[in-house]
């Protein structure tokens, strides 16, 4: 007679423990994976999720059944990845990589993998383990931002009013029609330089005042400064501050126009009535 409840007690805690991580992984959004280092990416194991990624049965990948992963990668970004595959095995580190899938559908599907080497004791790569999923929602919004910030510039590159991003003061952006308005060629010429270089000292009280506001998040109307532009004339301009982010930075956006001539033609039409 042997006592053998410690091992039946493993034995339970094995079978648990695979309900547990099967139940895990057939319940993520993605597939979870086991495939060799090879240029047909043959899986030795899938979960459930690949059906719902894909459209295909489990059962078609795996040992390369009716297909290899490979062939359901896009056609054009089967190398991707690659060199970040080797350089991560060379250091037994993990993966991060994004592809497109071709579904059963025929649709593409923008997928996230992340994934790692299992090594032997000796250091021998026996397969990759990792898990993949959607990320076709993530790439529309990236697209969408990506037209939203060229729409924006190319409105502002071609605005006949002059616009001006600061941080603390300091110029991160201005469009061709503010270096024109203070006399530069080119932003590198204005570009980390402080606003208050070219605004007038008797304006600077101001205009710190309606930074401040605008930060606190007023809506100020545009007001007339005068500036000194490189050729050092005096400008009378109207601006109007917006508090926007900036490369990741809580920023302000001034937006203005020249009035020069504005102002002089009513000083003549003024002189001609007198």
């Amino acid at each position: 007679i042997y006592n053998i409840t410690e091992r039946k007690q493993n034995e339970f805690n094995l079978r648990e423990s695979e309900r547990t991580l099967s139940t895990l992984m057939n319940n993520l959004p993605g597939m979870a994976y086991r495939c060799n280092n090879d240029d047909k990416w043959t899986m030795r194991f899938v979960s459930k999720g690949f059906q719902e990624l894909t459209g295909y049965n489990p059962k078609d990948v795996v040992n390369n059944s009716k297909r290899s992963f490979a062939d359901i990668i896009h056609p054009n970004d089967r190398k991707l990845g690659k060199k970040e595959i080797e350089k991560a095995l060379e250091t037994h580190s993990p993966f991060e990589i994004e592809y497109r899938l071709i579904t059963a559908a025929g649709q593409a599907k923008w997928v996230w993998e992340k994934g790692e080497g299992v090594f032997s004791d000796d250091g021998k790569l026996l397969f990759l383990e990792g898990f993949i999923t959607d990320i076709g929602d993530k790439k529309q919004y990236e697209q969408e931002l990506k037209r939203s910030r060229e729409n924006y510039k190319s409105l502002v590159d071609h605005s006949p009013d002059g616009v001006i991003i600061h941080v603390d003061g300091i110029v991160k952006f201005a469009n061709p029609s503010a270096l024109k308005i203070i006399g530069v060629n080119e932003f590198d010429e204005l570009e980390n330089t402080p606003v208050f270089d070219f605004i007038l000292p008797e304006y600077h009280q101001n205009v710190l005042e309606r930074t401040s506001k605008t930060k606190e998040g007023a809506n100020l109307n545009f007001i007339e400064i005068k500036i000194k532009n490189r050729s050092g004339e005096i400008v009378d301009l109207e601006t109007k501050p917006t508090l926007i982010r900036f490369n990741g930075q809580e920023a302000i956006q001034v937006v203005f126009h020249d009035i020069s001539a504005k102002k002089l033609l009513a000083k003549e039409q003024t002189r001609a009535q007198i």
